[in-house]
């Protein structure tokens, strides 16, 4: 079958392009034919770049904060330096694509010219009301006409993002029914499978990220030559928000392991900073810091699921400002909720530093791979 694969617009997120890079190759192993759908987020015009850059100096100056600006509404102009190392990863394996579709008018208008068999939405927060507004129909298929029938609508572990429910009724309905008209819906969280039955009215199962459906080899064959071997030791860094606080932590740990603390990634959100300071590192070489380390202290879901998948202690410190559904609901699945941190008050970092039964979590992810191969062959049976 021929089927694309619609996620979040691929911006510099390490965690957003490895799923769907995932999620891509798990549908090949298949025997699928794949393509990215490419939703992409609306360019601004000429006339509103004045307003856009008002908007940032309030924030920046008057406000005291650019971190809640997300990368949709502001510094598209400086996106292609800052992607300039983590754009080949995407023009080299997130392909083919399609258009880039700015509006869903033109992917409502365009769609039918590909002769998709099937269209697999997900992961990732595709389904977080903030994320996706006003394109919010968009990652519920809305595109697609209702009359539509062949098209197999599938869902793959689907996020909400957030315990709490954020649509409005109107939206609600909306929702619902569109995501009635699917032939499979699955979610990352366990609190996503009650959202969709209390809330929407359809039942849905609960599968891993599409990340964790590739083992530890597929991610080591992405290494270049010069990352085939090692090339950092000791303590992994991967914050988003990093703070005095966690910076902290990181450091106890380092000086406790006797090892000396790295990072993989930028700031490139952080419009206060120069640009050469902001330019992301390549993919690769963001795997490869997973690969080498001792130990790793992260407030990232993504970065949770790598230390997972590489089987390296991790202290996951909660951030609940990106949702702490997503740390949870992993967490327990695998019997890990005593790594996740969520006071940074009188830590006592010891317990985190003992060796998971890595023998049982590994087995117990052989078995999450084998439901969800399941649930996309079966989703996507003809």
């Amino acid at each position: 079958m021929k089927i694309a694969v619609l996620t979040l617009a691929l911006y510099v997120n390490y965690g957003g392009s490895l799923q769907a890079f995932a999620l891509m190759t798990a549908l090949r192993d298949l025997g699928h034919e794949v393509w990215f759908l490419n939703r992409e987020t609306r360019k601004p015009s000429p006339l509103e770049k004045p307003f856009r850059t008002l908007k940032r100096w309030l924030k920046k100056y008057v406000i005291g904060s650019v971190w809640d600006v997300r990368w949709g509404m502001y510094d598209l102009e400086v996106r292609p330096s800052i992607m300039r190392y983590h754009g080949p990863f995407i023009n080299r394996y997130l392909q083919p694509q399609t258009e880039e579709f700015l509006s869903s008018r033109r992917l409502k208008e365009k769609i039918r010219a590909y002769r998709f068999d099937g269209i697999v939405v997900g992961s990732d927060q595709v389904w977080r009301r903030d994320y996706t507004l006003p394109n919010r129909d968009d990652y519920f298929l809305g595109f697609l006409a209702a009359e539509d029938t062949t098209t197999r609508r599938v869902a793959y572990a689907a996020s909400f993002g957030t315990t709490e429910w954020t649509f409005t009724d109107r939206e609600t309905q909306r929702c619902s029914d569109l995501l009635r008209r699917f032939d499979a819906v699955s979610v990352r969280e366990d609190e996503g499978v009650d959202m969709c039955w209390n809330r929407l009215g359809v039942r849905a199962e609960h599968l891993v990220d599409p990340t964790l459906l590739l083992g530890p080899d597929r991610y080591s064959a992405l290494m270049p030559s010069e990352l085939q071997q090692p090339v950092f030791e000791g303590v992994l860094v991967y914050l988003l928000d990093e703070t005095g606080e966690e910076g902290r932590i990181a450091a106890s740990v380092a000086d406790v392991l006797r090892k000396p603390l790295y990072r993989v990634s930028k700031p490139s959100a952080n419009s206060a900073l120069p640009l050469a300071e902001r330019v992301a590192p390549p993919i690769e070489l963001w795997l490869r810091g997973f690969m080498d380390a001792d130990f790793v202290v992260t407030d990232s879901f993504h970065g949770v699921v790598l230390s997972i998948l590489f089987n390296k202690r991790f202290l996951a410190l909660g951030n609940a400002k990106r949702g702490m559904s997503r740390f949870q609901s992993l967490l327990r699945l695998f019997g890990l909720e005593d790594r996740l941190l969520l006071s940074l008050n009188e830590v006592d970092i010891r317990p985190f530093l003992n060796q998971p039964d890595w023998d049982r979590i590994n087995g117990e992810l052989k078995r999450q791979r084998r439901l969800a191969m399941m649930f996309l062959q079966d989703a996507l049976a003809a």
